[in-house]
């Protein structure tokens, strides 16, 4: 039994994420989840303990539930550091395994929207801080978010981190998926939570809405052509909070959808695989295969 955990301590830290060696029957610490770019983990401690990760502080709920996301071009290793209710600490490097993204050239956009003029500036800089403002939000709610459903019908035509090169320009990489539909389709919540941000004229994203599910966790719905909802609102998981458009920076009618961490964008099509896992199953496993 010995040799058995030396070796899986070893090999957590170059193949997967696994039982922490130092879990007893008093201190309790894993995770669920493989540490990619771009991906979230669920983790379960012991009741009452604290976490941090990086240099975050956490929620933990009381059942000692929590969630983090990895950044799309972090790298080397992320730290999981616990403090268990006795004192004791654990701390895990997590090796961040690293992902090959995809380039996606778009033509043809208002040169506004690639080259803001300048009396657009400020608008977007306030605009910028009004959402990060919302997607900061670390508010603890009764459980850690998840079961998240994809917000619309329709097919994936942009996915999450692609760089993106826009008239030619080279820009910031695709924080999202974008899911194409027909203008007028419902777009859903993808789970529950409170609207934090109801933007009729965002410019970049133009009718976009963002909901914050706790813990961290936020959701935004982009380019929309009806807003069904307003800041503050709870929403349940499935209700209708606007219709599918194309607003904003847009080419034609679909859905951004975007998930946040703390302000660190994380990829949607994870984001459902792994809440998927961890709700079908009852209680958080060990994930051996990348996401």
């Amino acid at each position: 039994m010995t040799k058995y955990f030396l070796f899986l301590s070893a090999f957590i830290f170059s193949a997967f994420i696994g039982f922490s060696h130092a879990e007893s029957a008093t201190n309790r610490f894993y995770i669920l989840g493989n540490a990619v770019q771009g991906n979230m983990l669920y983790g379960k401690v012991t009741p009452g303990s604290k976490v941090i990760v990086g240099d975050k502080k956490v929620q933990v709920s009381s059942k000692g539930d929590f969630v983090f996301g990895i950044p799309r071009d972090a790298k080397g290793t992320l730290k999981v550091k616990v403090t268990f209710p006795s004192g004791i600490t654990d701390t895990r490097p997590l090796l961040i395994q690293a992902k090959k993204w995809q380039i996606q050239a778009l033509n043809d956009l208002p040169q506004k929207h690639v080259n803001p003029p300048a009396e657009e500036l400020q608008k977007i800089k306030i605009q910028a801080a009004d959402v990060k403002n919302a997607r900061g939000l670390n508010t603890k709610t009764s459980s850690v978010p998840g079961c998240f459903m994809q917000p619309v019908k329709g097919i994936v035509s942009s996915v999450f981190g692609s760089q993106r090169i826009l008239n030619g320009e080279p820009k910031n990489p695709h924080l999202g998926i974008d899911i194409a539909a027909k203008t007028g389709t419902e777009v859903k919540a993808s789970a529950a939570g409170t609207v934090s941000y109801a933007e009729p004229d965002n410019y970049y994203n133009g009718q976009m809405v963002i909901i914050d599910h706790g813990y961290g966790i936020s959701s935004s719905y982009s380019h929309m052509s009806k807003i069904n909802v307003t800041v503050g609102q709870k929403v349940k998981k499935g209700e209708v909070i606007g219709l599918v458009g194309s607003t904003g920076r847009s080419t034609g009618p679909h859905l951004h959808w975007g998930v946040s961490w703390l302000n660190t964008p994380i990829n949607p099509q994870n984001v459902l695989k792994v809440s998927a896992k961890r709700c079908s199953s009852g209680k958080q496993k060990r994930v051996t295969k990348n996401q």
